[in-house]
């Protein structure tokens, strides 16, 4: 039995009932999380501070002192808007060509075991 259910985004039919398909368990977190990371600010109706916007910080000169500030920023909304995640670990890595990637350590507080979310953005040109 799933322990969380969401519905999936892309609104694509169900083979079998016909109903929308949904994200289950561990996918439907991932799902909220990876929201979370890609949602700009004042993009979510009522919740104008919803949302770490990552694709505006492409440009950002990358420092030691950034990654860090990026990534308390995001351990901070993780927290406030994702209370079923406990993050064990959270890594911010950017590149000369200015590609972001984080990588994230979490547990579900229901499930001990250790799962993981990469995001990986890159500049298009």
């Amino acid at each position: 039995m799933s322990i969380y259910r969401d519905l999936d985004i892309t609104m694509k039919k169900h083979p079998g009932n016909k109903d929308v398909m949904r994200k289950t368990d561990v996918n439907s977190v991932r799902f909220a999380l990876r929201n979370i990371f890609m949602s700009n600010q004042l993009e979510k109706p009522f919740e104008p501070l919803f949302g770490l916007g990552l694709r505006n910080y492409l440009f950002e000169n990358y420092s030691p002192a950034f990654a860090n500030v990026l990534k308390r920023k995001c351990i901070e909304m993780i927290s406030i808007y994702e209370p079923r995640v406990i993050v064990d670990d959270l890594k911010v890595f950017m590149d000369d060509s200015n590609n972001l990637d984080i990588e994230l350590w979490f547990h579900i507080i229901a499930d001990p075991e250790p799962y993981n979310l990469n995001i990986n953005l890159e500049r298009g040109r």
